[in-house]
């Protein structure tokens, strides 16, 4: 079937014309560009699975031009090298459905070696800002993310527990819902020192090039050109997969639609030398200019680029690059969360009476006005706290009400909220269990991947039951996966914040629950032979 589809282009271009608003923030705009990088994909000569295309000559390009009425208004110079050929007769695949289809199919497949499905920030049951909490500090990463020009990185920083994931998970589904007009959400990597895809770099890039050209359909012929003509690059230093997947694809876009938002999460928990290669990575490039082509007047600078990256990690990683002007910190310890944390206490502690009504013998409002104000100065502005103690409360063996008050008569702070769930743990009253669950926490920590129930249970040489009894109790701080009637795959065991890695692993907070890493890599190696 023979079609001319770029008159589908031509006749955008009116409809734009007509509209009186062509402004590169238009949302006529931005599908009016989205069509065009689609079909000139296939102005180009090439044979494949069957569809003969023709080459497009000049005039067709100066036909499509003289259906805008103020090319510059739409940064057309900017993007003459994606609509040039618009209009041309193909033999092609009717649904053009089909063609977006394919591409999207075939640039997964060539990315698949390299990319990490579950970095993405919807792949896990992270929780989310309660409605209206936190709005300073998303105010400030949104005003960023909208803004023409300025840092093009945002680093939000702080201690362990603050809640940077909470916030990040929370921006990333704004940028995703947003409406035409604004920043847009890219790609989003959840680092993990659980995960050996999720601590290191070897496979970012590539992770991001996928999620950039999935949720931005007009990059998707530029993508699936670089990689048919350089499959190699998966296998490149990070420098160069940054520059030709990331950069090179986004380029002749510069000041064609708002900014597209990156989010890098936990960079702390990325293997050290590689989280300061990454951030390298990233500053070097924005602090370069390229060349400028034949149809531009002068060099594109990279900090002009519509791409910016929302980082966030703890303290320590930020210090480092923190005199880069590339970079727009933020202190997250600056802002007070103590009423976000007391509307969380609040919800959940209310959520837990209303279903074990039954076990609590208050009978006035619980909890009270007093350990509230009690918890939320326990708390000192750290979300891990709170959500740490809640699971407590909640979980088996006691009254919530007396559990609650246990917490309570103890002094703040985290590591004696760890102290206190391990010392009512199932194993702290057994010797030969709280051997074993030393041993399993040597494998959290140490394991370069973490293991399921029962491959624990086989590596240390007891039973799935065993397992499952040592680790009892401690549901609030571990996370035991009930795979009871799961087949094939199996969750793993998982420590439920990187702060109880630290508190293992720092004799002076953990006391007799220490752990000795060299000691504990021995005990693997043993377990092993």
């Amino acid at each position: 079937m023979r079609i001319a589809i770029g008159e589908l282009f031509v006749n955008a271009a009116s409809r734009l014309q007509a509209s009186n608003t062509a402004t590169y923030h238009d949302a006529s705009t931005e599908r009016l560009l989205e069509l065009s990088a689609q079909y000139y994909f296939w102005s180009s000569p090439l044979q494949t699975r069957g569809f003969l295309v023709s080459e497009p000559t000049a005039q067709h390009s100066a036909l499509a031009s003289s259906h805008i009425a103020t090319p510059s208004s739409l940064r057309w110079q900017a993007i003459t090298a994606s609509v040039r050929g618009v209009f041309v007769d193909v033999e092609i695949h009717p649904d053009l459905e089909y063609t977006a289809r394919w591409l999207v199919t075939s640039i997964i497949d060539k990315l698949k070696p390299k990319y990490v499905p579950d970095a993405a920030y919807d792949c896990h049951s992270g929780s989310f800002c309660l409605k209206d909490s936190r709005e300073d500090v998303i105010e400030k990463v949104l005003n960023w993310a909208a803004a023409d020009d300025g840092p093009r990185i945002f680093w939000l920083y702080g201690l362990a527990g603050l809640g940077k994931s909470t916030i990040a998970r929370t921006v990333a589904d704004r940028f995703r819902k947003v409406d035409d007009l604004g920043p847009k959400l890219a790609a989003t990597f959840f680092f993990s020192r659980d995960s050996a895809d999720r601590s290191n770099i070897g496979k970012f890039f590539p992770t991001i090039a996928q999620q950039l050209a999935i949720s931005n359909a007009f990059l998707r012929a530029d993508m699936h050109k670089i990689l048919a003509e350089d499959p190699s690059i998966l296998d490149k230093d990070p420098q160069d997969q940054f520059t030709t997947l990331i950069l090179d694809t986004i380029r002749p876009y510069t000041g064609s639609f708002p900014a597209r938002i990156v989010i890098l999460d936990a960079l702390d928990e990325c293997e050290h030398q590689e989280a300061d290669r990454l951030m390298e990575h990233l500053l070097k490039a924005f602090n370069d200019c390229h060349l400028p082509t034949a149809d531009q007047c002068s060099p594109i600078c990279n900090h002009h680029l519509p791409i910016r990256f929302l980082v966030t990690s703890r303290t320590d990683t930020y210090e480092l690059f923190r005199l880069d002007t590339s970079i727009r910190p933020l202190n997250l310890w600056d802002y007070s969360a103590d009423t976000a944390i007391r509307e969380f206490f609040v919800m959940e502690l209310t959520n837990i009476r209303k279903k074990k009504h039954t076990l609590i013998a208050a009978k006035d409002a619980w909890p009270s006005q007093r350990q509230l104000d009690s918890l939320v100065e326990k708390a000192a502005g750290l979300f891990i706290y709170a959500s740490t103690l809640v699971k407590f409360v909640e979980g088996k063996g006691g009254r919530p009400d007396e559990k609650l008050e246990e917490v309570m008569e103890h002094h703040t702070g985290l590591d004696t909220l760890y102290c206190q769930v391990l010392s009512e743990a199932a194993c702290s009253g057994e010797p030969r269990l709280m051997a074993l669950f030393r041993c399993i926490i040597e494998a959290l920590l140490f394991l370069r991947n973490p293991f399921g129930v029962d491959d624990l249970a086989c590596l240390l040489r007891v039973t799935p039951e065993d397992i499952r009894a040592a680790l009892e109790g401690c549901g609030s701080i571990i996370i035991v996966p009930d795979v009871s009637g799961m087949t094939g795959f199996q969750p793993v065991i998982q420590l439920c914040h990187a702060s109880l890695a630290d508190f293992f692993m720092e004799k002076s907070q953990s006391n007799s629950y220490f752990v000795d890493a060299g000691e504990g890599h021995i005990h693997i190696l043993n377990d092993c032979i």
